[in-house]
């Protein structure tokens, strides 16, 4: 099952695939992307032309942070929210409740939460001294 929608300036395609009892989602867009899984959820991160130069016919002012919700081989969308910059990794909480963002060229995590329907952004920066490139939150 495949599904293509225009983002911005850049096309996206969505791809899911069976292996196990899980989804796969595979996105592909004219600059790079994150995704993450947390069962019941895929989340992306495009960078949607944010690490371009503002002269770029590609460039926006920000990422885009989207939420899909996995039901057998059915993919939904149910939120997107904007994010900062050439943004490089993503995290859920233990509860999947907080999604951290790391904005590279902001020097900063960026803390959304979703409430199972709703994402929002908390407005909450967890300053870093460099640009993160890779988040993982701890399993206990």
């Amino acid at each position: 099952m495949s599904a293509v929608f225009h983002v911005s300036l850049g096309w996206v395609a969505i791809a899911l695939a069976a292996t196990s009892a899980h989804a796969q989602l595979a996105v592909s867009a004219n600059d790079n992307k994150a995704t993450l899984d947390n069962g019941a959820n895929k989340v992306v991160v495009i960078h949607n032309g944010s690490g371009k130069a503002k002269e770029s016919p590609f460039y926006n002012p920000n990422g885009l942070l989207l939420l899909y919700r996995v039901d057998g081989f059915k993919l939904t969308k149910v939120a997107q929210a904007p994010i900062g910059r050439w943004s490089q990794g993503i995290a859920f909480s233990r509860d999947g409740g907080t999604i951290l963002v790391q904005n590279m060229l902001e020097r900063d995590i960026q803390v959304f939460r979703f409430d199972g329907t709703t994402l929002g952004d908390t407005g909450q920066r967890i300053k870093l001294s460099g640009g993160g490139a890779a988040i993982r939150t701890a399993k206990f």
